[in-house]
């Protein structure tokens, strides 16, 4: 169960619990690679639609017996639907996979496996749901990993050429650039991600991307006050990658949007410290009414709280000591 960034689960790992006693019948050794992200026990018609894609589905053949059109149209509707693999439960309603579903599935290399009958459908499931439970949470726990190794990017100045060299080091060797809007790199890796900018979809946050035969993502990256800029990472492999390199882009993205973020949040502490200096300097004391108290609201002080003390300094206008 073990991956280039953490584990997953396949169809090979499935095959190997020594409990279940399953059979691979079709495909051959390849099929054990195939990654499965759930599994459920399904015994009506149009069963794809209740599957998501890397499912494996689980039958006993209740309504293919003696129907080999059927067996070989259900074949065509998984391999269209992207599911993992098809386990046919035998022993029950039939003691045997039937010849037309075997045929179809060797013909479309889509893996079939047989399960004895002594085994309840409900205990593949369940070893299926604690396995991906145990991958999601190492999955998790490397992600937040690797969001504390890039977060100490920002003791340097500046920080953004750092990150992405991190970003691009626990993605193993991955290439990283930051684009802005118009199209200009801030800061890259390499040529490559650089060079896949013009496939961003502006319309969506975060999405995966192809360029020159590398996937990758693109997330935005959202700063105050400043048009937003694209964080595109390529890698060299797919399926391995996903699982981590989706959240930590996602993660990264956040980050490099930091430094603009605390810029203005000074920025917009400073105008309202001004505002309020304003309000004292030009109100006389026996008119300070709404607009002073909404002053000293903005800045945090709520004068309708009791037992609160705010006390000023003032440098009066004609020169004279201080208040």
């Amino acid at each position: 169960m073990t991956s280039t960034f953490g584990t997953r689960l396949t169809l090979g790992d499935l095959l190997d619990q020594p409990d279940f006693g399953l059979k691979l019948l079709t495909v051959g050794p390849r099929a054990r690679h195939t990654p499965i992200h759930g599994a459920h026990s399904i015994e009506i018609s149009d069963p794809a639609r209740w599957l998501s894609e890397h499912w494996v589905m689980l039958t006993a053949g209740l309504r293919l017996r003696a129907h080999p059109a059927e067996q070989r149209r259900l074949i065509a509707e998984l391999v269209d639907g992207g599911i993992a693999a098809l386990g046919f439960g035998v022993g029950s309603v039939s003691k045997q996979v039937p010849t037309a579903l075997l045929d179809e599935a060797e013909r479309r290399s889509f893996p079939i496996f047989t399960v004895p009958v002594p085994v309840p459908f409900r205990e593949i499931v369940s070893f299926v749901n604690r396995s991906l439970l145990s991958t999601d949470l190492h999955v998790l726990q490397r992600v937040m990993s690797m969001q504390d190794y890039l977060m100490d990017a920002f003791h340097e100045d500046p920080p953004e050429p750092v990150l992405l060299m991190r970003l691009a080091s626990v993605l193993r060797a991955a290439d990283v650039a930051l684009v802005e809007s118009d199209g200009r790199v801030t800061a890259a890796t390499g040529s490559l991600a650089a060079a896949a900018s013009d496939k961003v979809r502006r319309s969506s946050r975060l999405h995966e991307l192809e360029h020159d035969g590398h996937w990758g993502v693109a997330a935005r990256v959202d700063r105050a006050n400043q048009a937003s800029a694209w964080l595109i990472v390529l890698t060299g492999d797919g399926e391995g990658h996903r699982q981590l390199v989706k959240p930590v882009t996602r993660a990264a993205a956040r980050l490099l949007g930091l430094p603009s973020l605390a810029r203005d949040s000074a920025a917009w502490r400073r105008r309202r410290r001004r505002r309020l200096a304003e309000v004292l300097h030009d109100s006389p004391a026996k008119a300070r009414g709404a607009r002073f108290v909404n002053a000293l609201a903005d800045a945090g002080i709520d004068l309708a709280t009791p037992c609160r003390v705010a006390l000023f300094a003032a440098q009066p206008r004609d020169g004279s000591e201080p208040l």
